[in-house]
């Protein structure tokens, strides 16, 4: 069939479904996004409850557009639907639902009554969550319970990959209240958008392995705005600590924008001009550089160029980190100066190139501090004027200064370990139940072990045995690794050292812990060992940890990886214990 033909009356069902029905697919995971044309959440909070009140009011509301497909289980066929159109209004219904906001009824905000959402009554009398207030009046809670909305339902069919992609394209392209990064990430899905995407989400800290995810695991995975408590923080991400741009353009994609341009410098070459024109041409399959980017992201390999792209964020972030600022304040005297995202894209650029030529940073201090003494014929340069030849220039003399100052050696070889730590460390806390890192085993006052901790790390091993993961058969406890920033402001007010930051995580290694009371890693292992072994832990498992666990390096930091398979019915002092998401949790007898 001709892709610019598409007949409404013989491809799709359209009917009025009410608000409780489409939250019941939702609550019994039913309803999934596809993050390769899907953008992320981005309504605040006074989008989401303008949404419910004109539900509440009758007024109309846009259709919700879903690809209908089939998904055996073991005893039954369910029909799944994934989402085309709709995701914020989908997630505004979930989320009231559930008494995550309130919205303005008689002129008094109040929340819907948990009692009449599907799934909620149990928890509620369970104490596992809790009614806020006040409530909305029962004839409130009913009229958006059945409130109808229109739905377009289209089949699964051979060729329902590419049926989606020219639904969303048309939607897209009818001024509907998006970005322009945003329209051309979602109207195309092939190799240098995809790499793109999952590049930009390994740097947010939302990365999913699968692209697929449930639509109420969404908001773990999207920013946190005012009202909102979604799962990424937007202050603590590399692109706002180094003040490239505010929260609001953050939200449009303008991370993606700017990864977008330079990660296509890398691909095609210097010669390669930033601007709206080229990237939409990128973004267009038939074009000419279309089509050259992905014939090099096939020749290099997706994975190893995310990887790559990855690290130089990495080292991006630990240049400025060993001075203890950030890129805009260290180079700049005013926060707001034009063309900073031109700036970045240049040393991102020259490190790919050094990089690729065998040189890595030896000493981040002297690096930064080469950076500010040439600001003058470099950044500034772009700050008065960033025409392509000024770029040219500068991207040659950082390239002279930076190789002085870093260090040509042999590439390690990557090792099975660094591959599992880049993954499991980019990993989203939809996606962390056989995962779970530990800062460290000792108290960082006094350097004495932690047993406490020690005990849960125990009932951790014990959980991620019982639990049988679709994906990861092995899961892992790593210590060396701090999940938030508070745990490593209290770790650093200690060893006052420099962190690895990588997606979400810091990684602080355990060398430091380690060489505090004793010679070395391998005796603090050792030491611990012996604690892990009095562990009143099922045997068979017990003896897998200890055979099978290992320290390794990750950019210099030693991680110690425990690694534990699924066996089934472990105990830990003759409990049960299982993984819920990344929580450890007791089962009742």
């Amino acid at each position: 069939m001709d892709k610019g033909v598409f007949k409404v009356s013989d491809k799709l069902n359209v009917k009025g479904w009410t608000a409780e029905a489409l939250f019941i697919l939702m609550w019994k995971h039913q309803m999934f996004v596809n993050r390769c044309y899907q953008r992320k959440l981005v309504w605040d909070l006074k989008e989401n409850q303008l949404f419910i009140d004109s539900l509440l009011n009758k007024y109309p509301v846009p259709s919700i557009i879903l690809s209908e497909y089939e998904v055996k289980t073991e005893n039954d066929i369910d029909d799944n639907y994934e989402i085309i159109d709709g995701l914020q209004r989908l997630n505004a219904i979930a989320l009231f639902m559930r008494g995550k906001f309130p919205i303005k009824y008689n002129g008094q905000y109040m929340y819907f009554d948990l009692h009449y959402c599907p799934g909620a009554a149990v928890a509620l009398e369970k104490g596992d969550i809790q009614q806020l207030t006040p409530v909305l009046p029962f004839e409130a809670c009913n009229e958006l319970r059945y409130a109808e909305i229109p739905v377009v339902v289209t089949t699964q069919r051979a060729d329902r990959l590419e049926k989606i992609e020219l639904i969303f394209n048309r939607i897209n392209s009818q001024g509907r209240k998006l970005s322009s990064h945003d329209v051309r990430q979602a109207n195309n899905i092939g190799p240098f958008a995809d790499l793109v995407r999952r590049v930009a989400t390994i740097v947010r800290g939302d990365y999913t392995y699968d692209d697929k995810i449930d639509i109420l695991d969404m908001p773990k995975i999207s920013l946190k705005s005012k009202g909102l408590d979604y799962g990424v923080n937007p202050d603590t991400s590399f692109w706002i600590k180094h003040d490239f741009f505010q929260f609001n353009n953050f939200r449009q994609s303008k991370d993606e924008e700017l990864l977008a341009g330079t990660l296509a410098m890398c691909l095609l070459g210097d010669k390669f001009h930033v601007n709206a024109k080229s990237l939409d041409k990128l973004y267009d399959s038939s074009s000419e550089s279309s089509q050259q980017a992905a014939a090099v992201i096939e020749s290099l390999g997706q994975e190893a160029l995310e990887r790559e792209f990855s690290d130089i964020i990495v080292e991006i972030d630990k240049i400025f980190s060993a001075v203890d600022s950030n890129f805009s304040a260290y180079l700049f005297a005013e926060s707001k100066v034009a063309n900073k995202d031109i700036c970045f894209s240049t040393l991102f650029y020259t490190l790919y190139c050094l990089r690729k030529e065998g040189f890595v940073i030896a000493d981040y201090v002297t690096v930064a501090n080469n950076l500010k003494r040439y600001c003058e014929s470099t950044f500034n340069l772009i700050v008065a004027n960033s025409a392509y030849d000024v770029r040219d220039k500068v991207i040659n003399v950082l390239h002279a200064m930076l190789k002085k100052v870093m260090v040509k050696q042999l590439i390690r070889q990557r090792t099975e370990d660094d591959e599992l730590l880049e993954e499991l460390l980019s990993l989203s806390s939809v996606e962390l139940q056989m995962v779970d890192f530990k800062i460290g085993l000792t108290y960082f006052r006094d350097g004495n072990w932690n047993n406490d901790e020690i005990e849960q790390i125990g009932k951790t091993l014990v959980a991620m045995s019982n639990t049988n993961h679709a994906k990861y058969s092995i899961g892992y406890v790593i210590v060396g690794v701090a999940d938030n920033e508070e745990a490593y402001n209290d770790w650093n007010a200690v060893y006052n050292q420099m962190p690895v930051k990588y997606s979400k995580h810091y990684v602080v290694g355990m060398q430091y812990e380690a060489t505090r009371n004793y010679k070395n890693v391998d005796e603090f292992v050792r030491v611990f060992s012996q604690k892990l072994r009095k562990l009143d832990i099922s045997s068979q498992l017990l003896s897998y940890v200890l055979e099978n666990m290992r320290v390794a390096d990750f950019n210099g930091r030693d991680l110690l990886l425990l690694p534990v398979c699924h066996t089934g019915n472990s105990r830990y002092k003759g409990e049960l214990y299982r993984r819920e998401f990344s929580k450890t949790i007791k089962v009742e007898s």
